[in-house]
């Protein structure tokens, strides 16, 4: 969850004192091994620095209250994050900036205040471990010191995006001497700790984009080879999962598909094949896309067949490189009338990929960095990008997408 500066629609009265009452009766019912004080809970707002750590925190609570509670924990979560006073925020909560209103504010001591993984402390291990969390789930579990080198690094990313666009080279040759510095520690902590999967992949990303290819596929590989030692022998592939949900298993899924991608590059799609193939089966929801490489690298090596498989578990799925994919897979496997109804079914949200695919020749649009229009030209062009050169050679199959258009 990235850091909420609004707030819910509440009566003008509504104060952090109000806050404070609801916070004090609900912990008063919520017994947690650390029995939390309103004060736990504003050290940790107070001292947030990850976009994450409300969610962290509301999970914590689950695990002690009965479903029927668990909007009740998010909401008294999220007032408690919208109404009390954050660092990051000089001292003022996002109620008040979003109001305009700094006059009057109580200020309270700002030494010594504990964050969020002092106060849960006793819940994180000595070391990295992978722990069952229910009949087919499992969980990561990660040591204090690599949550805190996490926020380091979300930091470190943030940093670089300003440096980016400062104009004053004086000031740009100061923060990347700084940078690097910071770089160092991180390297110097993953040549220590491969089992910092976070670390591992900002780490391979910063050495891919000096050249450092090999160097940056062998650091993502002993991390993935450490982080496979931990599955237990109780741990059944293809049944047991390693949900998205759980935000602690994002630094390794996320890793993995890093290895993937590289692992495509550099040793080739057939090499990459397995390894999306196990993130999807670890990850069933899908949340990073993987779907996409995958039936992307089903193509390329001729495997119409396991293209389709991996559409039927994606029902009513969007994505280009699947479904538009899957139609390439339809012809190849001689299924044309299947290929003609679903070009007729995606006619309404894939127009501009058939126009592109149709196209003599490809110009790129505008881009924006980080988003994609659905059913736009920009997300026809990337989808060209991917599988474009696929259509153009299997023959036939541009002029049945033609045919199939009327």
């Amino acid at each position: 969850m990235k850091r909420n500066s609004s707030t819910r629609q509440l009566p003008e009265e509504f104060t952090a004192l109000d806050v404070e009452k609801q916070l004090d009766q609900f912990l008063s019912k919520t017994n947690v091994p650390e029995r939390l004080t309103v004060s736990d809970i504003k050290d940790i707002v107070w001292n947030e620095n990850e976009h994450n750590l409300i969610s962290r925190l509301a999970f914590y609570f689950y695990d002690h209250v009965p479903e029927n509670r668990f909007q009740e924990v998010l909401d008294i979560m999220q007032k408690a994050w919208n109404y009390f006073p954050h660092k990051s925020l000089n001292g003022f909560s996002p109620h008040d900036l979003v109001n305009r209103s700094k006059s009057g504010m109580e200020r309270e001591d700002l030494q010594h205040r504990k964050d969020f993984y002092e106060v849960f402390e006793k819940r994180f291990p000595d070391k990295v471990r992978l722990v069952k969390k229910g009949e087919d789930v499992w969980e990561f579990e990660h040591p204090v010191m690599m949550q805190r080198m996490r926020s380091t690094i979300q930091h470190l990313k943030e940093a670089m995006e300003v440096m980016e666009d400062q104009e004053d080279e004086s000031e740009d040759e100061v923060g990347d001497e700084l940078m690097m510095r910071m770089e160092d520690s991180i390297e110097d902590f993953v040549k220590q700790e491969p089992l910092f999967f976070e670390g591992a992949t900002f780490i391979a990303r910063d050495l891919w984009s000096y050249g450092e290819v090999e160097e940056a596929y062998v650091v993502l590989e002993n991390s993935v080879i450490e982080g496979r030692k931990l599955f237990p022998s109780d741990f059944v592939p293809s049944k047991h999962t390693l949900p998205w949900g759980m935000i602690d298993n994002r630094p390794y899924l996320f890793l993995l598909g890093e290895y993937a991608t590289f692992t495509e590059s550099i040793r080739g799609t057939l090499k990459a094949i397995p390894l999306y193939e196990e993130l999807i089966d670890l990850n069933p929801n899908d949340n990073t896309g993987i779907r996409g490489h995958l039936a992307t690298a089903y193509l390329k090596t001729n495997m119409p067949e396991r293209l389709c498989e991996l559409s039927d578990k994606f029902k009513d799925d969007l994505l280009p490189e699947l479904v538009v994919g899957r139609l390439l897979a339809l012809y190849k496997l001689e299924k044309k009338d299947e290929f003609k109804d679903g070009v007729v079914k995606l006619l309404k949200y894939c127009k501009h990929i058939f126009e592109e695919i149709l196209k003599t020749s490809h110009t790129q649009p505008e881009l924006t960095p980080g988003r994609v229009s659905v059913g736009g030209e920009d997300e026809a062009w990337l989808y060209w990008q991917e599988q474009g050169n696929i259509w153009m050679t299997t023959p036939g199959a541009r002029e049945l997408l033609r045919e199939s258009l009327g």
